[in-house]
């Protein structure tokens, strides 16, 4: 009986599309099992009303027979080429998925171990005041630590949209200062990414109400739009920062006075690796991947996140949290 019963199992097992469903981070109706199943039954029916209409319209059983395994013959050929495209691309998106998780993992250590040691040798040669550095030297550590933590933002990114393909993007939320955060991330990058010289006028509203979030998740929301608006900017003009009250929520937004973004490019702004065509003159860094992770994050803390722009006159980028 053991046998039997593991035979019965496996089979089971095999017949749960749902699984590999799971398995390939797909939702089912995409599935390659499922679609095997449905187009399955479409055959079927499609082989019952050939057959209804070749009874009907052909005096010869053996005409309308053999009608009916032509058309099943081709339905059910169409019905592989189909499923096993749709199964070679799933199989290919799950492995690409995979590929960048676990690479993005592995690059994130030895990055890590690089910024703590130039830390620890930055803290030295601050102690030992004796030691005479020369400007060369100054520079490139400097360069040499921006770029670390670039390389960290980009494998950190990376990491963020293989959790939301996955479907495992836990959210924590905490009461937290929305201004606050702000203030926060417009230091560290005024500190860390050469932006001191960059003019961004914050304002908000007093006595604002806290909000339910994600502290860390939230601040990579705010420094991608940061980000942004000072890449895709000229280096004298000004951004705008801005937190208000919007009945029980927080409106947070950032306005730039730059290459703003084509009308025939902006319903493709939120997805994933996308740069607008009129920006590349910038030279930025980056792979497009800020507004796409941006909007998950938002809309799983309850929220909306949108824009309005206009070429070459600016943008405003927008998000609303709902209010404690």
């Amino acid at each position: 009986m053991v046998w039997y019963n593991e035979f019965v199992h496996n089979w089971v097992k095999k017949l749960d599309f749902l699984e590999e469903c799971r398995t390939l981070r797909l939702r089912y109706y995409m599935c390659p099992p499922f679609l095997t199943l449905l187009m399955g039954v479409f055959t079927i029916i499609a082989m019952i009303v050939v057959y209804i209409l070749a009874s009907r319209y052909v005096e010869e059983p053996q005409v309308a027979a053999l009608i009916v395994i032509f058309v099943a013959a081709v339905l059910v050929a169409l019905v592989d080429l189909v499923v096993n495209s749709f199964n070679r691309i799933a199989e290919a998106s799950y492995l690409k998925s995979e590929f960048i998780s676990i690479v993005s993992h592995q690059l994130r250590s030895p990055l890590v171990v690089f910024k703590w040691t130039m830390n620890m040798v930055e803290h030295e040669l601050e102690k030992k005041s004796g030691i005479l550095v020369d400007d060369d030297f100054k520079k490139s550590f400097t360069a040499l630590k921006e770029n670390n933590e670039k390389m960290i933002w980009l494998v950190n990114s990376l990491l963020e949209v293989s959790r939301i393909d996955s479907r495992d993007y836990a959210l924590k939320k905490e009461k937290l200062s929305l201004p606050e955060l702000t203030k926060k991330v417009i230091g560290e990058l005024k500190k860390h990414e050469g932006w001191a010289e960059r003019l961004i006028d914050f304002s908000s509203s007093s006595d604002l109400p806290l909000i339910f979030c994600d502290p860390d998740r939230v601040v990579l929301v705010i420094r991608h739009l940061l980000d942004n608006a000072l890449r895709y900017s000229p280096p004298e003009s000004r951004v705008e920062v801005e937190i208000e009250k919007a009945g029980d929520k927080l409106r947070w937004s950032i306005t730039d006075h730059g290459a703003g973004i084509p009308d025939a490019q902006k319903k493709y702004i939120f997805t994933k690796v996308f740069r607008a065509e009129n920006g590349l003159k910038y030279q930025t860094q980056g792979l497009g991947l800020g507004l796409f992770i941006s909007r998950a994050i938002i809309e799983g803390l309850g929220g909306k996140i949108g824009f309005v722009s206009r070429q070459n006159v600016g943008s405003t980028f927008w998000f609303v949290l709902p209010a404690v």
